[in-house]
């Protein structure tokens, strides 16, 4: 992430995206909370949402999450009404 800082200070954006997409592929139950910060901090929007899509399937597969109380209540309320599908009447 540091990495990433400095790309933004001197806005080497080639730099940016390649952190960027590095970050995406390491995302676990421990770091998710970390880079949703992260990802807000920066507005990385597609970092922020491989976020909230694993965020998503760890809800699924009922999969403890690093800090999870550190994310604000809207947040977390937004989130789980994403989880829930729509009833379909035909």
């Amino acid at each position: 992430m540091l990495l990433y800082r400095f790309a933004d200070k001197y806005e080497i954006k080639s730099i940016m995206d390649l952190v960027e997409n590095d970050l995406i592929k390491i995302i676990t139950p421990s770091n998710v909370v970390q880079l949703i910060h992260f990802s807000k901090n920066f507005n990385e929007a597609k970092l922020y949402q491989s976020c909230i899509n694993f965020l998503l399937k760890c809800s699924e597969a009922h999969t403890s999450v690093l800090g999870i109380e550190s994310l604000d209540d809207h947040f977390l309320a937004m989130r789980f009404l994403d989880s829930l599908r729509p009833v379909v009447f035909d």
